[in-house]
C-alpha cells in the first residue's frame, strides 16, 4: 500500500536461507526484539518489483492464522526488501528430513492433522481466488505456539503465488503433470501437492513424478483413501472445503469407532440387463470393525436403483446382499453401458442441535466402493396401425399407416401397404424405407383409386407390413460418421389389416328394372351427387398460417365452393388458401344432372404459442458509462416484458448506459398472467474492467527533488486513485517533487472491479558540490578578523573546520573568525542526503606583527619563543661590503638596531635555550659571541620591517637572525582524523614548512614522484591497514609518525546514545551507525510534531552534538542537541513556527536534568 511509508530496513543478523528470488536473512524487530525475516532481492530480480508487489498484496493485506503474513516490498538505497516473520521451528522439510535420517515415519494421524492446517489456509486463499501454485514441505513453515505449548508448533504457509515469476521445476514430485509441462496452476493443482505432502510424510519418501495406484500401498489406511482422492485415482475433492469436511468425518469417525474399510465384491464386473425384466446380483461384504453399513448405487437414475435396507457386517464374517435391478420398458431407457458403483457408507453420529433448531441431515462416511457396469439391452416394440376415413367407398378410399418405435434404440424399416389386385396410389406412396429414433413416429397418408367393379357391394382388403432392416454402414450412406450405438440391430416384422366396403356402380337390380328404364334412367339422373371428404388436409393449422382444403365427390358434373366465387375447381382435388384468425367455413356445392348437394367444413384456426423471433444485446460485454442497444421481436404473444425495463411492444430497441452487471429477461406471454406457456430468453451484459491505457513517470530517474510528471488515461472507471496524489480524474497529468524511490501503483475501478498498473520512480541523491570558497584576507595577522564565505550546491548539512574548532553551518553563508597562530587552513565539508561527503581547504598565513628593536643604549629584551610564529625579536638590517648602515631620521629614535660593519659577514643563527624561572630571556643578535661588543652606527630609519615568511616562521623555538638564512623544516601537524560519515575510512592531514612536497610511507601521492604537498590531507584508501603512518620530508631528515586505531569506522562511535531518551513531553528513540542517526520522536506538543528522526553526530563520544530533522505527515522541524554521556542527559534546541525552543531530556529519572 503506498499510503505508508515503506518499513526501514532492519540490522542483518545471519543468513538463513538462500533461493532464486533473493537471500533471506535474520533480523530483530528494533522495538521489541521480535524475530524477522528479511528477504533481499536478487539484483537480476530487481526489475519484477511490480509483480512482484501484486504477488505479494494477498498475504499482505489478509491476516490468517495459517499464512504467513508479509509486507509489501521497500527500497533502502539500492537494496529492495521485504519482511515477515521468522519461523522459528523451521519447516516441514526439516522435519522429513529428520524423521528419514532416523529411519521412521510421521504418524498418519498426525501428518493428517498438518494437513487439516494447511488446508484451512489455502480454503481461505481459494475463497479469495488464490491459488498457491507451488506447495512444497520448503514453504510450510512451523512457529513455536506461545505459553505452556511450546513443543507444539502452528503451521504457516509462505510463498504464494511466487511460482508464478518464474517458469515451473519439471522435475517436482510436488507439481501434477499438466503445471509440470507449463500449464497454469489449479485448484486441483493445490490439492495435488496437498496429496504429495501427506505421501512423503507417512511413506518416508517423495512421491514419483508419475505415480500409479500401487504406491499407495505403503500409505496406512485412512491416510491411502486421502492420498488417493487428492491425486486423483478414485473420486476426487470437489474443492479445499470438501478436503476438510472429509478429514472432520474421519475424525468423528474415529471418535465413533467406525473406522477401517468395507471390502466389496460380486460374481460379475458386468451386468447385462433388458429394460421390463428383473436383474438380481449377489453382493458380498467384509469390514474390519462392527456396525450398519448403507447400500447404495451411484451413476444410475434414483428409480432403477434397488432400495437396500442397513446391513450388519461383523469383523471376519461375510454379509450377504441381493440387489434387484428393475429398468422400466421405455423408450427413454437407450441401450447403453452405464459405469455405476456400488457403495458403503456409515452414518456418522450429527451433532445434537439447539434449541428450536432443526438438526442437520447426518454425515456419511464412505468405507468401500465397488465398480459394476451396467449394460442396458435393446428391445424391439415397434407398432403399426392401419385406418381409413371412411368404412364404405366408392371409386376413391383414403388410406392412413401410422409406424411407432416403441423400442430403446433406433430401427429401420421398410414400410409396404398392399392393394387390393386393380388398386392404384393417385396420392402418397405405397412403399417407403425410413429410420425412426426412440419413441418417434411416422404417418403416411394414401389416396387410392378402386376400379369399378359388378353390381353388388363388395369387401376389399389391405394389408400393411412394416420390416425392421439393418441400418446401412457409413460406406453405404457415403459419409464417414459412426453408427449411433454398437449394439446389434432386432429384427421383426410387425403388419395391421383393414376391410372396406365398395359400393357398386349400378346396382344388380337394375336388369330387373329394365323395363322400366326409362324410369330408371330418370331416377338415376335424379340421384344428387355424393360427397365423400370435404375436409383440411393435415392438422388444424395456426392463425394466419396457410392451409389446404381437399374434397372427393362421387357423381358430380360441376363442383364449387360457394366463398371462392368463379374458381373453377375439379371434382376431385385441392386449393391451398390464405391463413385466418377467426373461424371461417366453406361451403363445397357438388352439382348433378338435376340436383346438387352442399357439404360445410369450418376451420377453425389454433392460437400460436408466443415465440421470440429475435433478441439481440450490444455489446455483450461493456465498459463503465457504455451505451448498450437492445433489439427484440417477438411473435404471437399478449404482453410482453423486458426486465428491468417493464413491458415493452412486440418489437423495439432500447438503450441504457452500462453501470454494472446487467441480466436481461424478454417474457413472451399468452396471457396477461404468467403460465406455463411463456417463453424466455435471458442474456446477461458484463461490465468490462476498466482499461488503463496510459499510465507513465516522465522522467523515470530523476535526482531529488526535480519534478516528476506522471501521466494517465484510465477507460471505463468510477474511481481512480494514486498515492500519494489521492482521488484522480479519468485522465490527465500531475506534476510533483521526487523525494524517494517507489513503486507507484494507479488503482482504476468500476464499482464491481479493480484494474491495477504500476511504474517505478527512481530518486538519485546527488553528490554535494562546493562552488565557492573563500578566505578574507588570505594572510591575516594574529588577532585580526577573517571572513569565511562559502557556496555549496544539493547539500543537506555543512562543516566548517578551522585549527581545533569546527562547526555546523548552513550549506551556504559566511562566519567571521580570529586568526590565530594555530590557524593554518580553512576545511569546508558538505554533505549529500545519503552523507556522501565534500571536502575543499583553503590554506592561511598567518603573519605576526614584527616589534620595533630597542635602542643601542638600551637594548630591548628578546620576547619569548613562539611555538607557533617566529620570534618577535626584529630582525637583522641588510649591510654589505663598504655600504654605510642607514641612520635614524631625525628626532625619530632608530626602528633596528645597527649591526657592526664587517667585511662579508656569515649569517648565523642562534638557538637560544629556555631561560630558567625568573631569568631574563636572551636577545637575538647578529654577533657570533657576546665577548665582542659591536659599535653602534649613527641613527638612521631603517626600512619598513618584512611581515616573516611562513616557512621561515613558525618552525623553530629559536630565532632567525638573518634574512638570508634557510628556512627551518618542521611537521608542525600530522594526524588521523575519523570520517564524518557513518561507514567512512577516515583521513590523514598535515602541515609541513620549509619544503614543498613529503612522503607518506604506504601510500602514494598526486605528484608524478609519488609525494604530496607540503599541506593536505588524503583519505585511507579500502582495505587500509591500521597502525602507525610515516611522514617523510627533506630527503628523509625529517620524520613524523600518526596513529591509525585498530577499529576503523563502521562500528558506533558513540555506542552509548543508542536507546530510549526521555524528555519532558515525550519520548525520542535513537539507533546509532557510525555518526549517522536514525529513530523516531513522540511529543504531545503542536509545535514538535511526533515522526522519524534522522540526523548526524559530531564530536567526541562523551559530549557528542546531534544535529537531526524530525519528519512528521507535511512538517520538518530542525533540532540540535548535545548530549553528556557520562551524566546520561542531553540539553538542545528545535526550530518551531516562529521561534527557537530549548528543550532537555535524560536516559534515566534519576539523570532528570529538566525543572
Amino acid at each position: 500500500m503506498l499510503e505508508q511509508s515503506p518499513p526501514q530496513r532492519p540490522e542483518l543478523r545471519q543468513r538463513l536461507a538462500g533461493g532464486w528470488l533473493g537471500v533471506i536473512y535474520a533480523a530483530e524487530e528494533a522495538q521489541d526484539g521480535t524475530p524477522l525475516a528479511v528477504r533481499l532481492l536478487a539484483p537480476e530480480r530487481l526489475a519484477e518489483v511490480g509483480r512482484l508487489a501484486q504477488v505479494l498484496s494477498f498475504a499482505a493485506q489478509h491476516q490468517h492464522e495459517h499464512i504467513l503474513p508479509v509486507t509489501l516490498p521497500s527500497s533502502a538505497g539500492d537494496e529492495v526488501f521485504y519482511l515477515m516473520p521468522q519461523a522459528l521451528g523451521g519447516s516441514l522439510r526439516g522435519v522429513f528430513d529428520r524423521y528419514r535420517a532416523a529411519g521412521a515415519r510421521v504418524d498418519a494421524a498426525t501428518m493428517l492433522d498438518a494437513a487439516r492446517q494447511v488446508a484451512q489456509g489455502l480454503d481461505y486463499a481459494h475463497a479469495h481466488g488464490v491459488l498457491h501454485g507451488n506447495l512444497k514441505p520448503e514453504n510450510v513453515l512451523l512457529q513455536p505456539l506461545p505459553g505452556p505449548h511450546q513443543d507444539e508448533f502452528r503451521l504457516l504457509l509462505s510463498d504464494f503465488g511466487l511460482n508464478s515469476l518464474r517458469p515451473p521445476d519439471p522435475h517436482s514430485p510436488y507439481l501434477p503433470a499438466p503445471q509440470r509441462a507449463g500449464a497454469a496452476a489449479t485448484m486441483e493443482s493445490d490439492l495435488y501437492g496437498l496429496g504429495a505432502l501427506i505421501f512423503e510424510a507417512v511413506a518416508g519418501r517423495p512421491l514419483p513424478p508419475q505415480p500409479l495406484a500401487a504406491d499407495l500401498l505403503d500409505v496406512p489406511e485412512p491416510a491411502a483413501k486421502v492420498v488417493a482422492r487428492c491425486l486423483g485415482f478414485s473420486a476426487p475433492f470437489a474443492d479445499m472445503t470438501a478436503f476438510l469436511g472429509y478429514l472432520r468425518a474421519l475424525q468423528v469417525a474415529g471418535q465413533a469407532g467406525m473406522s477401517g474399510t468395507v471390502h466389496l465384491s460380486t460374481d460379475h464386473s458386468y451386468l447385462d440387463i433388458t429394460p421390463g425384466e428383473a436383474q438380481a446380483v449377489r453382493l458380498k461384504l467384509s469390514g474390519e470393525s462392527a456396525g450398519p453399513v448403507q447400500v447404495r448405487v451411484e451413476g444410475l437414475p434414483d428409480a432403477w436403483t434397488p432400495s437396500v435396507p442397513p446391513v450388519d457386517v461383523q469383523p471376519g464374517k461375510e454379509a450377504l446382499v441381493t440387489l434387484t435391478f428393475q429398468l422400466p420398458r421405455r423408450s427413454s431407457v437407450a441401450a447403453r453401458t452405464y459405469d455405476a458403483s456400488i457403495v458403503a457408507l456409515a452414518d456418522l453420529p450429527a451433532p445434537a442441535p439447539a434449541t428450536g433448531e432443526a438438526g442437520d441431515p447426518p454425515e456419511r462416511l464412505e468405507l468401500g466402493r465397488l465398480p459394476l457396469q451396467i449394460r442396458v439391452q435393446p428391445f424391439d416394440g415397434s407398432q403399426l396401425f392401419l385406418s381409413a376415413l371412411h368404412r364404405q367407398v366408392g371409386s376413391v378410399a383414403q388410406l392412413s399407416a401410422t409406424l411407432r418405435n416403441d423400442g430403446n434404440q433406433t430401427q429401420r424399416y421398410n414400410l409396404e401397404v398392399n392393394l387390393p389386385p386393380g388398386s392404384h396410389v393417385r396420392k402418397g406412396s405405397a412403399r417407403r424405407q425410413l429410420e425412426l429414433a426412440p419413441g418417434a413416429e411416422f404417418s403416411e397418408l394414401l389416396d387410392v383409386r378402386l376400379p369399378v367393379r359388378g353390381l353388388t357391394l363388395r369387401p376389399l382388403t389391405f394389408t400393411a407390413l412394416a420390416n425392421s432392416v439393418p441400418r446401412p454402414t457409413p460406406a453405404e450412406r457415403g459419409d464417414d460418421l459412426p453408427p449411433a450405438e454398437s449394439w446389434p440391430p432386432v429384427y421383426n416384422t410387425v403388419q395391421d389389416h383393414l376391410t372396406l366396403e365398395q359400393r357398386p356402380l349400378v346396382p344388380w337390380w337394375a336388369l330387373a328394372l329394365g323395363i322400366t328404364g326409362l324410369l330408371g334412367l330418370g331416377a338415376w339422373a335424379a340421384q344428387p351427387p355424393q360427397i365423400e371428404s370435404f375436409a383440411v388436409e393435415g392438422p388444424a393449422p395456426m392463425q394466419g398460417e396457410a392451409f389446404t382444403l381437399a374434397w372427393y365427390t362421387d357423381g358430380a358434373r360441376q363442383v364449387q365452393i360457394a366463398e371462392l366465387p368463379g374458381q373453377p375447381i375439379d371434382p376431385d382435388g385441392q386449393v391451398r388458401l390464405p391463413g385466418v384468425t377467426q373461424p371461417q367455413t366453406y361451403t363445397l356445392v357438388a352439382s348433378g344432372f338435376l340436383t346438387q348437394k352442399k357439404q360445410q367444413v369450418t376451420v377453425t384456426p389454433l392460437k400460436p404459442a408466443p415465440r421470440i423471433d429475435a433478441f439481440k444485446v450490444t455489446p455483450a460485454r461493456a465498459r463503465l458509462g457504455d451505451t448498450v442497444h437492445i433489439e427484440w421481436k417477438v411473435s404471437h404473444a399478449q404482453q410482453v416484458d423486458l426486465q428491468p425495463f417493464g413491458t415493452v411492444p412486440l418489437a423495439g430497441t432500447r438503450e441504457f448506459v452500462m453501470q454494472r452487471d446487467t441480466r436481461l429477461q424478454l417474457t413472451a406471454r399468452k396471457g396477461s398472467v404468467p403460465s406455463s406457456a411463456d417463453v424466455r430468453s435471458v442474456q446477461t451484459v458484463t461490465l468490462a474492467a476498466p482499461t488503463i491505457r496510459v499510465f507513465t513517470l516522465t522522467p523515470a530517474n530523476v535526482l531529488r527533488g526535480q519534478n516528476v510528471t506522471v501521466r494517465w488515461d484510465v477507460q471505463g472507471a468510477s474511481r481512480v486513485r494514486l498515492s500519494p496524489l489521492g482521488e484522480l480524474p479519468p485522465s490527465g497529468t500531475r506534476t510533483f517533487a521526487a523525494s524517494q524511490t517507489a513503486n507507484y501503483v494507479l488503482k482504476a475501478s468500476n464499482g464491481q472491479q479493480e484494474t491495477t498498473a504500476s511504474a517505478g520512480l527512481t530518486v538519485r541523491i546527488p553528490q554535494a558540490r562546493i562552488e565557492a570558497l573563500t578566505v578574507t584576507p588570505s594572510s591575516p595577522v594574529v588577532g585580526q578578523p577573517v571572513k569565511v564565505q562559502w557556496r555549496s550546491r544539493d547539500a543537506s548539512r555543512a562543516e566548517l573546520r578551522w585549527g581545533s574548532e569546527q562547526q555546523t553551518v548552513a550549506p551556504s553563508g559566511s562566519l567571521t573568525i580570529t586568526a590565530s597562530r594555530a590557524l593554518q587552513s580553512v576545511t569546508l565539508v558538505a554533505e549529500n542526503a545519503n552523507g556522501v561527503p565534500s571536502m575543499q581547504t583553503r590554506p592561511i598565513q598567518v603573519r605576526v606583527p614584527v616589534l620595533p628593536a630597542p635602542t643601542p643604549s638600551a637594548p630591548a629584551p628578546a620576547a619569548r619563543a613562539s611555538d607557533e610564529g617566529p620570534s618577535a625579536a626584529a630582525p637583522a638590517s641588510r649591510t654589505s661590503s663598504g655600504s654605510q648602515p642607514a641612520q635614524p631620521a631625525s628626532g625619530q629614535p632608530a626602528r633596528n638596531a645597527a649591526a657592526a660593519p664587517v667585511k662579508r659577514p656569515s649569517p648565523t643563527v642562534t638557538r637560544p635555550t629556555a631561560p630558567r624561572p625568573g631569568a631574563p630571556a636572551a636577545s637575538a643578535s647578529s654577533s657570533p659571541a657576546p665577548s665582542a661588543p659591536t659599535p653602534t652606527a649613527p641613527a638612521s630609519r631603517s626600512p619598513a620591517p618584512r611581515p616573516a615568511s611562513q616557512n621561515t616562521a613558525g618552525s623553530s623555538k629559536g630565532s632567525v637572525a638573518a634574512a638570508s638564512v634557510s628556512p627551518l623544516v618542521r611537521v608542525q601537524t600530522f594526524a588521523y582524523r575519523p570520517a564524518a560519515r557513518a561507514g567512512g575510512r577516515g583521513s590523514l592531514t598535515w602541515r609541513v614548512t620549509g619544503v614543498t612536497r613529503v612522503r607518506i610511507a604506504g601510500l602514494s601521492g598526486p605528484n608524478g614522484d609519488g609525494t604530496f604537498p607540503a599541506i593536505g590531507s588524503a583519505p585511507l584508501p579500502a582495505g587500509a591497514r591500521p597502525g602507525a603512518y610515516v611522514l617523510t620530508a627533506a630527503n628523509g631528515a625529517v620524520r613524523a609518525t600518526a596513529q591509525v586505531p585498530a577499529s576503523l569506522p563502521g562500528d558506533s562511535a558513540y555506542p552509548g546514545l543508542t536507546g530510549t531518551w526521555n524528555h519532558s513531553f515525550g519520548q525520542m528513540n535513537l539507533s546509532v551507525k557510525g555518526s549517522r542517526v536514525t529513530g523516531s520522536l513522540l511529543s504531545s506538543r503542536a509545535d514538535l510534531p511526533s515522526g522519524t528522526l534522522r540526523g548526524s553526530l559530531t564530536g567526541d563520544a562523551s559530549s557528542p552534538t546531534l544535529n537531526a530533522f524530525v519528519s512528521g505527515g507535511d512538517e520538518r522541524v530542525a533540532l540540535i542537541v548535545r548530549f553528556d554521556t557520562n551524566a546520561h542527559t542531553f540539553d538542545g534546541l528545535y526550530s518551531s513556527r516562529s521561534a527557537r525552543v530549548p528543550w532537555c531530556g535524560w536516559k534515566s529519572p534519576a539523570a532528570n536534568p529538566c525543572p
